[in-house]
């Protein structure tokens, strides 16, 4: 054991990253979510709070990283990506949803600085019907440069679980794919499939 860390103020740790010599945590407490950057011998760097959300994702580049976050707005929740420095500076933010988003996203650092994000939301709300689920490419800006359909709405219920970006900048997703009602917690089957998504220059 070389050595712990403990996020003070944090109920769970969704994620963790290389990053250089050191790593990028992702945690959740009761204010919110939070990143830190950790050293190789485990000392918090700096951390970045993100108040009023919850932190389900995260990506790590040299430039800094990429998080995925869902903000509670009237009627639902709402996917956001936050692009940070590699100071722990924020870049820029971007909404990335719709007001009923839900269930697995993911997140990936592409070679020319964007971001790209998979996102399901629930137009019938989660046991009413399938989910629309998304991939989103954002630019090094953070501007919405392409949206990708990785289903047809209301056929099925699909969760991108993770995205990996490939030599060259292909993009392979991998999905969890299931009925298009959902029964409740646990009782349902889901088929994992991996797929090439598009994703223009």
């Amino acid at each position: 054991l070389r050595w712990t860390y403990q996020m003070e103020g944090a109920q769970d740790v969704r994620a963790v990253r290389t990053a250089g010599d050191g790593l990028y945590a992702l945690g959740n407490g009761p204010s919110g979510a939070s990143v830190a950057r950790l050293s190789a011998d485990g000392e918090e760097i700096w951390r970045h709070a993100l108040p009023g959300t919850y932190g389900v994702a995260l990506a790590a580049a040299d430039e800094g990283v990429a998080v995925v976050v869902r903000e509670v707005v009237e009627g639902g929740q709402r996917t956001t990506a936050v692009r940070l420095d590699a100071d722990g500076g924020r870049v820029w933010q971007q909404a990335v949803g719709t007001d009923q988003d839900g269930g697995g996203a993911s997140v990936a650092v592409l070679p020319d600085g964007g971001v790209a994000v998979g996102t399901a939301s629930f137009p019938d709300g989660p046991f009413g019907g399938g989910s629309r689920t998304e991939l989103v490419v954002l630019d090094a800006a953070g501007a919405v440069r392409q949206r990708v359909a990785v289903n047809e709405p209301g056929e099925d219920t699909t969760f991108v679980e993770g995205l990996l970006v490939r030599p060259g900048g292909t993009l392979v997703a991998v999905l969890a794919v299931g009925p298009r009602r959902l029964g409740g917690y646990g009782g349902d089957d889901f088929d994992i499939e991996v797929r090439t998504l598009p994703i223009g220059g």
